[in-house]
C-alpha cells in the first residue's frame, strides 16, 4: 500500500507539472524560478531556436523531459492493462497520458523523445520473450541504443540539421572527463573532480559547466570510478532480478505482461537517456532515480511472490 501511495503522489505531482507545462507552451510565461542559460538556446529538429517550452517546475527542459519518462511508462502501463476498470478513471488516465506526451514533445528534448519511443516499442515486445531473453534484450537495448543515438546524431548533424550538433559537443565533453579521470588517480578513486572539470570546460569550450554532461561519467567525476561501478551494478542488478520473476498472470491475465515489463522498458528509456544528461545533478532527478530503485526493490523483494505484491 505504501508503494501505491508513493506512485499516487508521483502521478499527482507529474499531473500538476503537466498542466503547468501546457500553460507555458501557450503563453511563454509562468516559468518557475530562474531558467537555465542553455534553455534560451533550445532548438527544434531544424536548428531553429524555440520558445514556448514545456518545463513544468524545472529550470531546464531536458531535466523535465527526464522526469516525464517514468511517468509516461507508468500511465501507459495502467492504460494498457486497464488498472481502473470504470470508464471515468480510465478516461482520466488516457487524458493524463496525452498530457505527458504533449509536454515531452514540447521540451524539444530529442534524446528523451527517442529513448521514450524505443522504450514504448520494447514494452510491447518484452512480454513475447521468455525469462531467459528478458535481461539480454534490456541490456542490448540500452547499449545498442546509446551507440545508435551517438551515430545517428552525428550523421543527422552532417546531412540534415545543425540541431544535432549537440551530440558532437557531448562527445568532446566526455573525452575531457575521461582524460581527467585517467590523469588524476585521486579523482579516479574518490571523485571530487568538479572544480577541475569546471576549469577544463572554461578553458577548452568557454562555458561555465562543472560536469561532463553524462550521468554515468559524472558519477565517476563526483564520487569516483568505484562509486560509478556500484551505481551501474544496481541498475544491472535490478534488471536481472526482474528477469527472474514470473509474469504475475493472476493480476494482469496470461500473456499480458507484468510489472517486470514496465520496469524493463522504463529502465531502458530512463537509464539510456541518463547517459546523455547530467541526471545526477539537482534534487528532483536524483530523487526520481532513487525512487525508481526503491520501488523496484519493493516490488521484487526477495521471498514475496509478484502476484501478492501486485494484489496488495
Amino acid at each position: 500500500q505504501q508503494v501505491f501511495s508513493v506512485i499516487g503522489c508521483f502521478l499527482l505531482g507529474i499531473s500538476i507539472n503537466g498542466i503547468l507545462g501546457v500553460v507555458q507552451t501557450m503563453t511563454n510565461r509562468y516559468y518557475i524560478g530562474e531558467m537555465h542559460d542553455i534553455a534560451f538556446l533550445k532548438t527544434d529538429q531544424y536548428g531553429d531556436i524555440v520558445e514556448y517550452l514545456a518545463m513544468g517546475f524545472f529550470s531546464h527542459p531536458n531535466g523535465y523531459a527526464l522526469f516525464l519518462i517514468p511517468g509516461i511508462f507508468l500511465v501507459l502501463f495502467m492504460v494498457r492493462h486497464r488498472i481502473f476498470p470504470d470508464r471515468t478513471r480510465h478516461a482520466s488516465l488516457l487524458l493524463l497520458l496525452a498530457l505527458l506526451v504533449y509536454n515531452l514533445l514540447h521540451t524539444y528534448s530529442k534524446g528523451a523523445i527517442a529513448w521514450t519511443a524505443l522504450g514504448v516499442l520494447l514494452s510491447f515486445y518484452l512480454p513475447r520473450l521468455g525469462e531467459k531473453r528478458f535481461f539480454p534484450a534490456c541490456m542490448i537495448s540500452i547499449i545498442g541504443g546509446i551507440v545508435a543515438m551517438v551515430l545517428s546524431g552525428a550523421l543527422l548533424f552532417v546531412y540534415y540539421s545543425s540541431a544535432f550538433g549537440t551530440t558532437l559537443g557531448r562527445l568532446a565533453y566526455w573525452w575531457e572527463g575521461v582524460n581527467l579521470l585517467l590523469g588524476d588517480s585521486a579523482i579516479f578513486l574518490f571523485g571530487g573532480g568538479f572544480d577541475d572539470m569546471e576549469a577544463i570546460m572554461r578553458s577548452m569550450f568557454g562555458i561555465t559547466m562543472n560536469h561532463a554532461h553524462n550521468g554515468y561519467l559524472n558519477q565517476a567525476l563526483f564520487h569516483g570510478v568505484p562509486a560509478m561501478m556500484l551505481f551501474i551494478a544496481v541498475v544491472v542488478g535490478n534488471l536481472r532480478t526482474a528477469a527472474g520473476r514470473g509474469n504475475g498472470g493472476k493480476w494482469l491475465g496470461p500473456g499480458k505482461g507484468s510489472y517486470k515489463h514496465l520496469i524493463g522498458a522504463c529502465y531502458v528509456a530512463y537509464f539510456g537517456e541518463y547517459f546523455f544528461e547530467p541526471a545526477q545533478l539537482g534534487v528532483n532527478t536524483q530523487m526520481l532515480t532513487f525512487l525508481i530503485f526503491a520501488i523496484t526493490a519493493v516490488i521484487f523483494r526477495e521471498g514475496v511472490p509478484q502476484e501478492e505484491v501486485s494484489g496488495a
